[in-house]
């Protein structure tokens, strides 16, 4: 089913992600099982390489409601999979180079979490595929890459962090893998964690989410516990009661009420054709730019003067939040 699943994407960037574990799984297996017995049947091997097979086919073969447009569509991913010279491969490049222009200009701290967006635009050119001038949101909220987005929003420092995290992972995984039995199994499956998620990483925004980062994060605690030979032990779970927990309790409350005030802001929102639902989602949250400027763009210049200037001060560098600007007399600073 997952790699059915993956096929349908036509992810470049998961295609070769899974390359890249097999390849690591294939290679830290074959050590592990020379240099001690594994506990895997013989037959398991080929199991798993009969069920990949099979969704291949099933996706290939089978309908479904996807509507490519190219007569071969998987077929065109698989002869595109390292093409840079045209296409979506060239845009990344574009953008990779553009972005490590940022990147040099802010080199020890980033340009911020999240601001890669707002400070793109200092530069790119116009002709830079990933604007989209006529949106309101002329980009994608991050680059398309984990490591792009890393060293050009939080600087060289995070990256070298990231790095040294990786490899401890990766140096424990290694120390499991010539003990056999369940700890080498922990130990490979680790070292093919850490590829994917590098490799991924070059090509698509993955740890930047917060779902793939909390199953990533999960997984990583999980076969690092095996790979240390804890194994699963039944432990008294003590609540920190001290001023660490409280603190801990604060920052989870905090955050859990940002995320609730911005779901009710787009619920109370709707469609955003409704003017009123559009003035109350802006009082629940005044710091939505999709709001502000939705408000800016539609409503009365009487009325979105405050809405224009939000925007702006928000997204300075975008064609939209001008616009607005302009239409209602609005002077940009």
């Amino acid at each position: 089913m997952l790699v059915t699943a993956i096929v349908l994407s036509r992810s470049r960037a998961a295609w070769l992600g899974v390359v890249a574990m097999g390849g690591v799984l294939s290679l830290t297996l074959l050590y592990a099982r020379r240099h001690a017995a594994l506990p895997i049947p013989r037959g398991r091997p080929i199991w798993l390489a009969l069920a990949a097979v099979l969704g291949i086919v099933v996706a290939v073969t089978v309908p479904n409601a996807l509507e490519w447009r190219a007569s071969s569509p998987y077929a065109e991913t698989l002869g595109d999979l390292a093409n840079h010279r045209e296409g979506s491969g060239h845009g990344r490049m574009i953008q990779y180079r553009n972005t490590l222009r940022l990147a040099s200009q802010h080199p020890l701290l980033g340009v911020g979490p999240g601001n890669w967006p707002i400070r793109y635009a200092d530069v790119a050119p116009g002709s830079d595929p990933s604007w989209a001038f006529g949106d309101p949101v002329p980009l994608n909220p991050w680059p398309s890459s984990d490591w792009m987005a890393l060293l050009s929003e939080r600087g060289i420092f995070a990256v070298a962090a990231t790095l040294l995290l990786g490899l401890s992972v990766a140096w424990r995984a290694c120390r499991a893998l010539p003990t056999g039995g369940d700890r080498a199994v922990a130990g490979s499956a680790l070292l093919a964690l850490l590829a994917v998620v590098a490799v991924e990483g070059v090509f698509d925004a993955v740890m930047l989410l917060p779902v793939p980062m909390l199953f990533v994060a999960m997984t990583l605690g999980g076969l690092l516990h095996w790979a240390d030979g804890e194994g699963v032990k039944e432990e008294e779970v003590r609540p920190s009661r001290g001023p660490v927990g409280a603190a801990i309790v604060f920052v989870l409350a905090v955050v859990a009420l940002r995320s609730t005030t911005q779901t009710l802001a787009y619920l109370v929102a709707g469609s955003g054709h409704d003017l009123r639902r559009l003035t109350w989602a802006a009082r629940i949250d005044p710091g939505s730019y999709p709001i502000r400027i939705a408000l800016a763009e539609r409503g009365p210049c009487s009325q979105v003067r405050d809405d224009a200037e939000a925007a702006i001060r928000m997204a300075p560098n975008w064609p939209a939040p001008r616009a607005a600007a302009r239409r209602c007399g609005v002077r940009a600073r």
